[in-house]
């Protein structure tokens, strides 16, 4: 009777977790930065970083919708037998989304790529495991339900397996009030392993993947700005070096790897070292991986940069 009993408690309490409060996706002050890369075998990368952040409410046919601005920096990778350096920056209007919280959806229209006029559905957290869905992002099969911690809260997160026809990583989570793992609106039947929300904030708290460190975003100086700072090499494994550093200003670097937590604190950069043409740093301690470097001027970021560290 006992064992009976604990069995129908278990089953009650295992329902209850997934038919908890449900966290629509936010409607202001929120911002999602991700990292894109595609286009050959390492080190020859193609890398599209986003920084996309809520630019106001709006209202389309009587709706209210979340305007999408984004910020892009796209580059490919300077490496010996690889393509010419190429570095743009671009920003606009990313796309407007709402909410159906009765419904547990989330619709996108003007996509940038599609300009679709119309809303097309981009989540639905109603669906139970088996359920198959039909998205932006592609045909998906939702295989369990988890939760994360957001904050103070607890979300559901749909672990999902993609089909075959809708690109060639084939797995990913998507979670209630932040989006996919590989980004809010990855490109559909283009998943090439390489896609990842590096982090998501909003009131200024970083909140996923967790609240350690702040979450990096895209300069805006550096956005308007064509990259006067040069850092070489890259890849490097014991010291990157900087050209066109004003060192009669106050100048000091930063290092975050890609989920935003500080890596080396807040370094002065002084003057050549004896022998060498430019000023350095060591980064002989720094793990094999992807780091934005932080290059900053009376306290204020000048540019920010993507560096790979390989030993």
């Amino acid at each position: 009777m006992r064992k009976s009993l604990f069995i129908i408690l278990f089953v009650i309490a295992t329902r209850n977790s997934f038919s908890q409060t449900y966290y629509a996706f936010p409607d202001s002050n929120a911002t999602w930065v991700e990292t894109h890369q595609w286009g050959g075998s390492y080190p020859c990368i193609q890398v599209n970083d986003y920084e996309i952040y809520i630019e106001k409410d709006t209202l389309i046919n009587n709706l209210k919708y979340s305007k999408l601005a984004y910020h892009n920096h796209y580059y490919i990778n300077a490496y010996q037998g690889c393509y010419n350096t190429n570095q743009s920056y671009t920003n606009g209007t990313y796309g407007f989304y709402r909410n159906d919280s009765a419904n547990q959806r989330v619709y996108i229209r003007n996509y940038f790529m599609f300009n679709s006029s119309s809303d097309t559905l981009l989540y639905d957290f109603s669906k139970l495991v088996g359920d198959t869905v039909q998205a932006l992002m592609g045909s998906y099969v939702i295989d369990s339900i988890t939760t994360i911690i957001i904050g103070n809260t607890s979300r559901k997160v749909q672990n999902v397996v993609y089909l075959p026809d809708a690109g060639q990583s084939s797995r990913t989570q998507i979670i209630e009030g932040v989006g996919s793992a590989q980004g809010l609106v990855p490109y559909p039947g283009d998943w090439e392993g390489g896609d990842m929300l590096v982090c998501f904030s909003q009131n200024n708290q970083k909140l996923y993947p967790d609240t350690n460190g702040v979450c990096q975003h895209i300069n805006s100086i550096a956005i308007q700005n064509e990259i006067k700072i040069k850092t070489f090499p890259n890849p490097a494994s014991d010291k990157i070096y900087f050209e066109g550093i004003d060192l009669n200003k106050n100048t000091s670097i930063r290092i975050a790897n890609v989920v935003g937590e500080i890596v080396n604190p807040l370094c002065p950069l002084d003057i050549s070292p004896s022998g060498e043409k430019s000023p350095s740093m060591d980064v002989s301690n720094l793990k094999n991986g992807i780091y934005f470097i932080d290059i900053l001027q009376e306290n204020k970021i000048l540019e920010r940069q993507k560096i790979v560290i390989q030993h």
